[in-house]
C-alpha cells in the first residue's frame, strides 16, 4: 500500500512541478510514473482479497500488456523523435555525382 501512495505522490509532483527541462522528457516521465501506478494497482488482484482465480489470471495478463506497453511504447516514440531530423534532413537533399560515385 505504501508503493501506491509513494508513486501517486511522485506522479503529482511530476506533473504539477515540471522538474525537468524538456517538455518531452516530463511527459514520458509521467507516462512511465501512470504505467508503474497501474501496475502496482495490479499487484492487489494478487492478494488474498481477491480469491477469485480467474480474476487474478485476467490481472496478470492485464500486467503483462501494461508493463510490455510501457517498454515498447515509450521507447519507440524515443526512437523515432531521435532518428526524425536525420530522415528528413536525408529526404532534403539530393545525392550529388560524388555521393553516387563514393557508394560504387
Amino acid at each position: 500500500m505504501v508503493n501506491l501512495v509513494l508513486a501517486l505522490g511522485f506522479t503529482c509532483y511530476l506533473i504539477h512541478f515540471k522538474p525537468f527541462l524538456d517538455r518531452d522528457y516530463n511527459t514520458l516521465q509521467v507516462i512511465n510514473e501512470i504505467s508503474y501506478l497501474i501496475t502496482s494497482f495490479h499487484l492487489i488482484a494478487f492478494t488474498d482479497y481477491n480469491s477469485d482465480v480467474d480474476m487474478k489470471i485476467l490481472a496478470g495478463w492485464s500486467m503483462i500488456f501494461f508493463s510490455i506497453a510501457n517498454l515498447v511504447w515509450p521507447n519507440l516514440v524515443i526512437l523515432v523523435q531521435g532518428m526524425y531530423p536525420e530522415i528528413k534532413e536525408s529526404c532534403k537533399k539530393k545525392p550529388t555525382k560524388e555521393d553516387l560515385a563514393e557508394e560504387d
